[in-house]
């Protein structure tokens, strides 16, 4: 599977409540509201951020996951190869992540927003809409496809940029919130 994503950061005199109505007037419909944390662990020997790869465990209602990301593949859209497994309870992921520390591994930082979701169908796809907000980073909207086959990123691609237009955002950038965490703590 690859994740394609777009991700806008959103800045003033915009707001999430602006976006949000934009996407509802091209037919988004809203979803769920969510508490994620996100806790990104590194091999320093091998270095993830070097390798433009990730490893992380996320909780949000009572559900944990681990998820890997792989690099980039692409200049304009976060384009990885992403592979997520679902984690049986708060203790498996506990003990998933004291494994991956006793063989090496260091917890790197913890990324938590405020997440809502909403769903529309843009060009005949049915695209995931994200409005982030990120403790101590701001908010973001995150538009996303996941397709099986590598052949389908550029179509996925420009649907996201065609669905983007149409709300008015512009200028993605491809900066992991992990990053723009680091970032704001001067640790980058």
């Amino acid at each position: 599977m690859f994740e394609v994503e777009l991700k806008f950061p959103i800045q003033s005199p915009e707001t999430l409540d602006s976006v949000r109505n934009k996407f509802v007037a091209n037919g988004a419909v809203a979803h769920l509201v969510t508490v994620q944390s996100d806790e990104y662990l590194n091999d320093p020997l091998r270095d993830f951020a070097k390798q433009d790869k990730a490893l992380r465990i996320r909780s949000h209602d009572g559900r944990y996951f681990m998820t890997y990301k792989g690099p980039g593949l692409d200049e304009v859209a976060k384009v990885r190869h992403e592979i997520e497994m679902p984690l049986e309870s708060e203790t498996c992921a506990q003990q998933l992540k004291m494994a991956f520390i006793g063989i090496g591994f260091v917890a790197v930082a913890k990324v938590s927003k405020r997440r809502e979701t909403m769903a529309i169908h843009w060009e005949k796809q049915a695209v995931e809409i994200c409005l982030d907000e990120v403790e101590e980073v701001g908010p973001f909207v995150e538009i996303e496809l996941v397709v099986k086959e590598e052949d389908d990123i550029e179509f996925a691609k420009q649907t996201l940029l065609s669905l983007a237009q149409a709300v008015g955002l512009s200028g993605p950038i491809k900066t992991s919130y992990l990053e723009l965490l680091l970032r704001c703590r001067g640790q980058m």
